[in-house]
């Protein structure tokens, strides 16, 4: 049986199995329980966010043959210093009549740097073991000269984390982010883009100096501005017409360029990452 309550500033408490809805919120705030249409814009009691770097069973391989695409932004460096070159030595033993025939190639420097942004917690945790497949693919991949992972939830706001819990102790300040990686980053945001809209739109408010910063809309298209070597990943599919429930999702996939996470949809964006937007 469903309990009601009155609270003391009069909205109506209603109980259910999926946790205690404040009734005529508009922006529907949601203690405990589990997200059922993703419109609560505050959750009370407890955040719980599954660690990403947790080992799992799935393969990774896919994941980090697709990174492999990014090879091609390495450099050969002067040195004394030799490697086999694999697909010279293969063309040039065929070539050979199949006796083997050696080649050799300067070493290559890796110089892809790469700015990887994952949603944490809500929605994305259906898709959690996902998500850690390409984090350990990132993280085990010797294809980039530098990696850095930080994380949100559900949007990019003033804060961004480098741990998928969430945590004030972990926060770091997005603006500090913009002026500490320059645009020769690759950026990959994970996520897949559904949020209640004011949450996408409406300037946050901050309690200490009592104003207001950018919404995290704003944030989203300083990101845009400021690197061109930028996708998104979305373990989601598009939906063709944008409804109350998805019109995040359409109206981000607009501005960004969107690909599906899986290896081939990885692939695909590694690719994107070659070229200048």
């Amino acid at each position: 049986m469903m309990n009601i309550t009155e609270a003391d500033d009069g909205l109506e408490l209603k109980a259910s199995p999926h946790g205690v809805t404040v009734a005529g919120d508009p922006n529907g705030i949601r203690i405990g329980g589990e997200s059922m249409h993703r419109t609560a814009m505050s959750v009370a009691g407890e955040r719980k966010f599954r660690d990403f770097r947790r080992d799992n069973k799935l393969d990774t391989r896919q994941f980090q043959m697709a990174f492999r695409t990014l090879r091609q932004l390495s450099v050969q460096i002067d040195s004394s210093e030799r490697e086999l070159d694999i697909d010279a030595t293969i063309h040039d033993t065929c070539e050979n009549g199949g006796l083997l025939k050696m080649q050799t190639r300067p070493p290559r420097k890796n110089n892809v740097k790469v700015l990887l942004l994952m949603d944490s917690g809500g929605s994305m945790e259906y898709y959690s073991n996902l998500c850690s497949m390409l984090f350990q693919a990132a993280t085990k991949s010797n294809y980039f000269k530098e990696l850095h992972t930080y994380y949100f939830h559900n949007s990019i706001g003033s804060n961004l984390y480098t741990e998928p819990r969430l945590w004030y102790v972990d926060a770091v300040s997005t603006e500090w982010i913009l002026e500490n990686f320059d645009s020769s980053y690759k950026v990959i945001i994970v996520s897949d883009a559904a949020m209640n809209p004011n949450e996408l739109h409406e300037k946050q408010f901050v309690w200490g100096t009592g104003t207001y910063m950018r919404s995290s809309y704003e944030w989203l298209l300083l990101f845009r501005k400021q690197y061109p070597y930028l996708i998104w990943l979305n373990p989601e599919t598009i939906p063709e017409k944008a409804s109350y429930w998805t019109q995040t999702q359409v109206e981000l996939a607009d501005i960004f360029q969107m690909f599906h996470l899986s290896a081939n949809g990885l692939e695909a964006g590694m690719k994107c990452l070659l070229v200048r937007q």
